[in-house]
């Protein structure tokens, strides 16, 4: 009982770890991007254009003017003073720089968009080929050991005929062909690893956990078309940017 109970100690002790370890791709895509200083950069120049937007439809501040002089009267001078007020009103041409400033603040957040989305891609497929290669170093460690373990209990008998001899020899042949695919593979995995360590900040490799992984996932193709030309952001910061010049032409005639 003792030693059963040991083995199960050491059994829930290994899987708690493991589930301990174990995140979710949305979970670690999102930990990348927030700890990206590429997209706090262009969360703040995104910012600027937002309040230039603002400050360009706002009216001008008012301007106070203040003059001192002297008047020639009969038989001598006089000092005047003058106290005047101007307010700059923004009308025809000028109004446009409004909407060009609205336009920058558009185009900005466009590109704010495409640059957190092509991050995202980019974080989910280098996951996605990371647990590829994982599961399969896991594999082929594992068939490394089944092969090792039968060469073990081919060379410990003691007479072997010329057919045992030969299944020995295809054994050996075989398992190092496994052993050099682990190492590529597990090679492969670890340069992967070292690149998203520094998007994610982690020092223990994770166990990723995705039901579409195994249960796989299906989408309507037709939809999913439809969604890329109408919400594309490149295609619309496009669009934005040629009203923009167009509006540019228009103050400048």
């Amino acid at each position: 009982m003792k030693v059963k109970f040991i083995t199960l100690f050491l059994l829930a002790s290994t899987c708690s770890a493991s589930w301990a370890n174990e995140r979710s791709l949305t979970e670690l895509v999102e930990i990348g991007l927030s700890r990206s200083k590429e997209i706090e950069t262009k969360n703040f120049e995104l910012g600027a254009l937002e309040r230039q937007s603002s400050n360009a439809r706002a009216w001008e501040n008012p301007i106070l003017g203040f003059e001192v002089g002297n008047r020639d009267q009969t038989g001598g001078t006089a000092q005047q003073k003058r106290l005047s007020l101007f307010q700059p009103i923004g009308l025809g041409r000028n109004g446009l720089k409004g909407e060009i400033a609205d336009l920058n603040s558009r185009i900005g957040k466009l590109e704010y968009v495409t640059f957190q989305s092509q991050l995202r891609f980019k974080l989910y497929s280098e996951l996605f080929s990371y647990a590829i290669l994982n599961a399969k170093a896991h594999h082929a460690e594992e068939r490394v050991k089944r092969f090792k373990e039968v060469q073990g209990f081919i060379r410990s008998r003691t007479f072997a005929s010329p057919q045992k001899k030969a299944e020995a020899t295809i054994v050996t042949g075989k398992l190092q062909v496994l052993n050099k695919e682990f190492l590529q593979l597990r090679a492969q995995r670890e340069v992967l690893w070292e690149d998203l360590k520094l998007y994610l900040g982690l020092t223990d490799e994770p166990m990723i956990k995705a039901l579409w992984f195994t249960n796989g996932f299906t989408f309507d193709f037709d939809s999913l078309w439809s969604k890329v030309e109408s919400q594309n952001p490149e295609i619309i910061r496009e669009a934005s940017w040629l009203t923009r010049q167009f509006i540019q032409l228009v103050k400048v005639s």
